[in-house]
């Protein structure tokens, strides 16, 4: 009875663990003047409003190209090759390292879940706890 208890309380901050690890956040800085400055990905706000991730950045000229997402379907998810004109973007954005975050969140999350799950233990142990 107790083991059934515990695994039930420690569902939660395992949910919640796995969900932070895919926290992402973006930071805005100018755009790169050359492919040896370009990050491997970035997020480009365009002038008409568009917002665009791209992987594999180049600058070449007065260009930005990368690889973005075109499309998904239940079976597969499409890339392309994409090209933009700098002066079109209007905002630059590169991924922001989280990981000190991430693993501050995560350590409080699982330790609210075991002193959760040893309460549920005790209780049991003691015979507390409802059939």
């Amino acid at each position: 009875m107790a083991a059934s208890k515990f695994q039930r309380h420690l569902v939660i901050p395992l949910m919640l663990t796995c969900f932070l690890s895919g926290c992402s956040s973006w930071r805005v800085q100018p755009a790169p003047a050359t492919s040896h400055e370009a990050p491997e990905r970035a997020r480009i706000t365009l002038s008409d409003g568009r917002v665009v991730e791209l992987r594999s950045l180049e600058i070449r000229g007065d260009s930005v190209f990368g690889v973005a997402k075109t499309g998904s379907n239940a079976y597969a998810v499409h890339y392309a090759s994409q090209a933009y004109p700098l002066a079109d973007v209007t905002k630059f954005e590169v991924p922001k390292d989280n990981t000190r975050m991430i693993v501050a969140i995560t350590a409080g999350v699982l330790l609210v879940g075991l002193v959760i799950a040893l309460s549920v233990i005790d209780l049991c142990l003691f015979d507390k706890c409802a059939e």
